[in-house]
């Protein structure tokens, strides 16, 4: 009895020691090792000198792994045998009911006709008289037979005179003349076009200017001068003003997500500055895009919203050259601002 009493008191407290003081209190933190960060602060210069980022390596393509064989084809299995056919119960015999008897009608009795009346004997004709014998003609003389008429000679026929050849026609000879056609008006305009062309003497071409050595060497000094200037290990990194604004302005530009050619999304936005770096005022430039392209529309309003930001002006600009950045175009390209 007494140690019940005991243990249900030393459980007891235990339980509130447990509740005042809190189980999570018990456990240790675990040790965070933080990795020191080194921040570099880099001045502003008039010519950028930075080093070009490092190309990402490419992903090693994996090679394809070789298919496997297909399996085999299964086995036909052999024809399962058909179970025997039940015996088809035999028909029961069909009792073909005997033939009714046939109904015979009674015979008619037969009407005999009446006797027909003897024909009357028709009355004899009277005999006709004999016709009279007609009187014989006489006999005509018979005619006195006429002397044969002697044959005369023949005539000899005549010699054929020889025919002479027929002298040959001149009309034969003579082809049929054909009329001529009347001239075609299209077939002349045709010709006298072409017979045009061909005495009209060809155009000169303007003879190309002579390229000199002097215009070949600015266009390959503008070439070098056009391409970013490499990097100098020996001198100290900086940045220029436009690469602080763009470094400024990227902390408060977000691209919208999933914008269809993010590539070609380039915006220019035209910004009156104040002398103590803040912007006045800004505007975008191509307003016909910005009415007919929706996904410009939205990177064009969000960079302009980056530039009105408060949260990122004033633009670490030199106070000294205010007359040159007064008024200043910046061009948003996310493919080199981020």
């Amino acid at each position: 009895m007494r140690n019940g009493l005991v243990i249900s008191m030393v459980m007891h407290g235990l339980i509130a020691v447990l509740a005042y003081v809190g189980w999570p209190a018990l456990q240790r933190d675990p040790f965070i090792d933080e990795t020191p960060i080194i921040v570099e602060l880099v001045p502003v210069a008039e010519e950028t000198n930075a080093p070009p980022a490092r190309p990402k390596p490419e992903p090693k393509k994996e090679e394809p792994k070789p298919a496997p064989p297909p399996p085999p084809p299964p086995k036909p299995e052999p024809p399962k045998p058909e179970p025997p056919k039940p015996a088809l119960p035999k028909p029961e015999p069909i009792v073909v009911p005997p033939p009714e008897p046939k109904h015979v009608p009674k015979p008619r009795p037969k009407i005999e006709p009446e006797p027909k009346p003897e024909p009357k004997p028709e009355p004899k004709p009277e005999p006709k008289p004999e016709p009279k014998p007609e009187p014989k003609p006489e006999p005509k003389p018979e005619p006195k037979p006429e002397p044969k008429p002697e044959p005369k000679p023949e005539p000899k026929p005549e010699p054929k005179a020889e025919e002479r050849p027929k002298p040959p026609s001149v009309l034969a000879d003579i082809a049929p003349r054909k009329k001529p056609k009347p001239p075609d008006a299209f077939a002349s305009v045709l010709k006298t076009v072409e017979d045009l062309d061909a005495t009209r003497p060809a155009p000169k071409r303007p003879a190309e200017p002579a390229k000199n050595s002097a215009s070949f060497e600015d266009e390959i000094a503008k070439v070098l001068t056009d391409r970013p200037q490499p990097y100098d290990a020996t001198k100290p990194l900086t940045m220029s003003e436009i690469d602080a604004v763009r470094q400024q302005i990227q902390k408060c530009w977000n691209l919208p997500a999933g914008a269809k050619d993010a590539e070609s999304l380039i915006i220019e936005i035209k910004v009156t500055m104040n002398p103590d770096g803040t912007p006045s005022r800004a505007a975008i430039n191509d307003q016909g895009r910005l009415g007919r392209d929706p996904f410009f529309r939205s990177a064009a309003e969000s960079a302009l919203r980056a530039v009105l930001n408060p949260g990122c002006h004033p633009f670490p600009l030199p106070r000294d050259r205010y007359a040159l950045w007064q008024s200043m175009t910046l061009t948003f390209n996310p493919k080199d601002m981020f």
